[in-house]
């Protein structure tokens, strides 16, 4: 069973209904670019110290260490979410940030605006910005 199946099989046993779609979302709360930044300059640290205390391919840590700080800042500071289709309604659901499977549903959303970006796309549901994977607006057209 893929990764996928799981996904819609979850969202109707927690909707109680039939799903027709689903995509992966995620919000970055207000911090989220702080939280990166912040990751960076630790990570650029904690690997310096450790490439030094090691004597050689201090570089390698330094850069490892702002790799995985700023991934660290990222997932902190992102909310990761679906937005799903029934019959007869969208529904916005939270993730769990260990499996990528949904967990609870959030709301119904009434609106949705779509606005392609560079490598994304701003998706706002109610007004409240997501972002999503450009390569599924189609996807998403069909959903709406």
């Amino acid at each position: 069973m893929s990764s996928h199946t799981r996904t819609l099989d979850q969202i109707a046993r927690l909707a109680d209904d039939t799903v027709v779609d689903a995509l992966f979302i995620v919000r970055r709360k207000p911090w989220h670019w702080p939280l990166v930044a912040l990751g960076i300059v630790v990570g650029l640290a904690v690997g310096l110290v450790v490439g030094m205390a090691i004597g050689q391919a201090v570089w390698f840590f330094a850069l490892s260490g702002v790799i995985v700080g700023g991934g660290l800042g990222m997932n902190v500071g992102t909310d990761f979410r679906f937005i799903a289709r029934t019959p007869s309604q969208m529904l916005l659901l939270d993730s769990s940030r260990v499996s990528a499977h949904p967990t609870r549903v959030v709301k119904t959303v009434n609106a949705v605006r779509v606005e392609p970006a560079v490598v994304s796309a701003d998706l706002y549901l109610d007004e409240e910005l997501h972002v999503m994977a450009r390569q599924h607006l189609t996807r998403l057209e069909r959903m709406l």
